[in-house]
């Protein structure tokens, strides 16, 4: 039929919204599969230690990830096994005595 358009063509938002609900939608069923999920950037900022690093750790696989849309979210029962197990001496994390005791006590559980 002619004078025809897509529903691409005649309606690019309804096509937009239904890219960022799928998004959305991947995102929730991460956050189920994995529990709470956090950027790198909030992780290193939450103890100290620069992005860099962080992305450094991933990628010696001492911290595990989730990949959404090529965007890399770290489960937050993940952050604090890594912030739980034991590392070598001499460089310490600046993590306030009483999270990290939180997090260990949380962790035992």
């Amino acid at each position: 039929m002619e004078g025809v358009l897509d529903q691409g063509e005649l309606f690019p938002v309804l096509q937009a919204k239904t890219k960022e609900r799928s998004l959305l939608r991947r995102y929730v069923d991460a956050t189920l599969q994995h529990g709470p999920l956090a950027t790198p950037a909030m992780c290193a900022a939450a103890i100290g230690i620069s992005r860099q690093r962080i992305h450094q750790l991933i990628e010696q696989d001492r911290i595990a990830v989730v990949e959404l849309d090529g965007n890399r979210y770290i489960p937050t029962p993940e952050f604090e096994r890594f912030l739980c197990e034991e590392r070598k001496s001499g460089v310490h994390l600046a993590v306030p005595d009483t999270f990290l005791g939180f997090i260990r006590d949380y962790a035992k559980k």
